[in-house]
């Protein structure tokens, strides 16, 4: 069995790459690991008004995040899917590299799935 990681913002990019994965894997049995990370942001622009508490913060990220995830799971329920598919999703706070390490090594990743929209100035 094959593990899939596969990286979303939520975009339609990202919804492109799960549509991509699922199908290129439709005859192989395998589990799609979909992960949301949560960059740390780095405020520079001096004072703010009201401050929340560090463990607060990440956790009203994490929450959100989950919610999305299962949105997504929902949407991906509609698509025509192999019944060797297994699908699990996790939402992370951090440092993108660092997370991404941990997965593809924790969950012995075969293939890594994201699609980036990049802008051409």
């Amino acid at each position: 069995m094959k593990n899939i990681l596969i990286l979303t913002d939520f975009s339609d990019n990202a919804w492109n790459a799960i549509e991509y994965g699922i199908t290129f894997f439709k005859k192989t049995k395998c589990t799609f690991h979909i992960i949301h990370i949560n960059p740390i942001a780095s405020f520079s622009d001096g004072e703010v008004a009201m401050y929340a508490s560090q463990e607060i913060f990440r956790e009203n990220l994490i929450e959100e995040s989950l919610e999305k995830l299962q949105k997504l799971l929902e949407k991906i329920e509609r698509l025509p899917l192999n019944t060797q598919h297994t699908f699990y999703t996790s939402a992370f706070y951090g440092f993108f590299t660092d997370y991404i390490k941990e997965e593809v090594k924790d969950k012995n990743v075969y293939f890594l799935l994201w699609k980036q929209k990049v802008q051409v100035a």
